[in-house]
């Protein structure tokens, strides 16, 4: 009977660090835990600012080298997208860059989001409430300058998106507008 207790114990020990670990990967993968090199995750409005001032260094860099203000293009029609024009905007305005609202004579700088589904498998994550099934999704966010046709300034990043969230990054698709004929005679 106490070698029984005793293994009980023990298995719910291995379980509780078990879980405690899976709490800590932050929805990357597992195979993150160890590798710095993995994707971060966007979570929030917050960190799409934090990307949004990293990536206006670098711009600045090359508008100040240049001598010429920069127009921000609007990417797609995702709520990503909506929302880091404006703070790939602000971010530059505050580094003292001239933000144009209009491409001529202007650094035309444009980004896409890629959304990437899954290939591997899901993750057993744990939050307060317990275990469950994660499936991390991945973006890339692809930031351009050209100039001449030739790149002055490309750089692409990943990043990784919990599924409910996944939506945010893709387009948004208008409603089809389906024409009815005849009479209701």
């Amino acid at each position: 009977m106490k070698n029984k207790t005793t293994l009980v114990t023990m298995l719910l020990i291995a379980l509780a660090l078990a879980v405690a670990g899976c709490a800590s990967n932050q929805g990357r993968p597992a195979s993150c835990l160890q590798n710095e090199d993995c994707p971060k995750k966007l979570k929030s409005a917050r960190h799409w600012s934090a990307l949004a001032d990293g990536i206006a260094e670098d711009v600045a860099i090359t508008s100040l080298s240049l001598k010429r203000g920069v127009f921000v293009g609007s990417g797609d029609n995702s709520e990503f997208s909506r929302g880091f024009a404006s703070f790939l905007r602000s971010s530059l305005v505050q580094k003292g860059i001239q933000v144009s609202g209009q491409s001529k004579d202007s650094l035309q700088l444009n980004f896409a989001v890629q959304s990437i589904k899954p290939m591997i498998t899901t993750d057993i994550v744990s939050d307060l409430t317990g275990s469950y099934r994660h499936t991390p999704f991945e973006v890339v966010i692809t930031v351009s300058i050209m100039e001449n046709g030739a790149f002055i300034l490309h750089n692409s990043r990943t990043y990784y998106v919990d599924q409910v969230d996944q939506s945010i990054f893709e387009p948004i698709v208008p409603p089809r507008i389906i024409p009815v004929t005849g009479s209701l005679k």
